[in-house]
């Protein structure tokens, strides 16, 4: 509960002036998310984000990602960090689907949340490659 909390007020805040430049997140990642449970988190596509401040948290973007054979789904994404190798972000159309990662130089690993009531995790995990 309480990193839900400190990921929140992270977004919502726009973010702090830091002494130190963040890691230089902008550019495109293959992004892959799978689940055995819940087959619209089974993903794969592009995200291209944009990170023109790196002295602030605060990150956005854009994505693309198929499920299946479907038709691709389009659209913005914002996003901050936590710690200067861990990031959240979520899909602007998806308010109650957030993304966790811990971030390396070219990969990042990490879990799909759900937000109702509680921050809860939803057994999906996914995968971000620099491109």
């Amino acid at each position: 509960m309480r990193r839900s909390i400190l990921i929140l007020a992270l977004a919502l805040a726009g973010c702090n002036d830091l002494t130190e430049p963040l890691p230089n997140l902008a550019g495109s990642f293959d992004y892959v998310s799978f689940s055995s449970e819940f087959v619209s988190l089974n993903r794969r596509g592009t995200l291209t984000i944009v990170d023109s401040d790196r002295r602030t948290a605060r990150f956005e973007g854009n994505y693309e990602y198929t499920v299946g054979n479907a038709a691709p789904f389009r659209g913005q994404l914002i996003g901050a960090f936590v710690t200067p190798d861990r990031i959240w972000f979520r899909f602007l159309d998806e308010r109650a689907v957030f993304h966790e990662a811990d971030l390396g130089l070219l990969l990042g690993n990490g879990d799909i949340y759900f937000l109702g009531a509680t921050y809860e995790p939803s057994g999906a995990t996914f995968s971000l490659r620099r491109r």
